[in-house]
């Protein structure tokens, strides 16, 4: 008796990375997406993730990524309604890293200019607080500077405004702040100060303050910074 060609029932099966099903998970719509979405059980549900299946944070998030969690179906808009901006997360070229990194090395940190959301994720760098994020912690820093400043060479300024706040995390904060100040005499005019002071827990270090130096030659770049308007 003639053996039957017909293919073994294992064959047959559904070949590897197809789906028969017409609803599938996050996960498996997204398994060849490079972005990581972290699990992290006992935290929140990342809102941006739960609405969309994907975070632009990545592996950065530090909220809960749960992989069997089916997306919310997305909010109808209002005609001429604008449909909402995702986050920026480009990052620097190396050219423009590279730039980044003379442009804080030529201005000691107080110039730095606009720094993608994709590069402030990375150690190392030194990036803007625009003040409208800066509450009374930057102030009372360059307060101490000043105090600082008096009792060093024995005058009396007194704080008047933020001007600009640089940052960079370095085993702590290491703030780059721009401010001015005013003298207690009759007819003085503000003064514009820097002072670098580092932040962890165990103390608060003003390592120095100082009028204003001359300010960067390189350009600063398009985007959010710092600076006081008309700075």
């Amino acid at each position: 008796m003639e053996a039957s060609s017909s293919p073994p029932p294992s064959s047959m099966a559904t070949p590897t990375g197809v789906t028969t099903q017409s609803s599938t998970t996050i996960s498996e719509r997204r398994r060849d997406d490079p972005i990581i979405h972290p699990e992290r059980p006992g935290k929140p549900v990342c809102p941006i993730y739960k609405r969309h299946g994907r975070c632009n944070f990545g592996a950065s998030c530090i909220l809960d990524h749960p992989k069997d969690l089916q997306p919310m179906e997305p909010e109808k808009r209002k005609r001429g309604e604008k449909k909402p901006k995702l986050l920026n997360l480009r990052a620097f070229t190396p050219e423009q890293r590279q730039a980044h990194f003379e442009r804080v090395k030529e201005t000691e940190g107080f110039h730095v200019g606009y720094v993608p959301l994709g590069s402030r994720l990375v150690g190392g760098m030194t990036c803007p607080l625009p003040l409208s994020q800066c509450g009374s912690g930057k102030k009372n820093l360059a307060k101490l500077a000043i105090k600082s400043y008096n009792e060093e060479y024995g005058t009396t300024y007194k704080f008047v405004k933020l001007i600009r706040v640089n940052f960079s995390a370095v085993g702590g904060v290491l703030n780059f702040i721009t401010f001015q100040a005013k003298d207690g005499k009759p007819g003085s005019r503000p003064q514009n100060f820097q002072t670098r002071v580092y932040q962890c827990l165990e103390k608060t270090e003003v390592q120095f303050c100082r009028l204003e130096q001359k300010k960067s030659t390189r350009p600063e770049g398009l985007g959010e910074t710092s600076q006081q308007p008309g700075q």
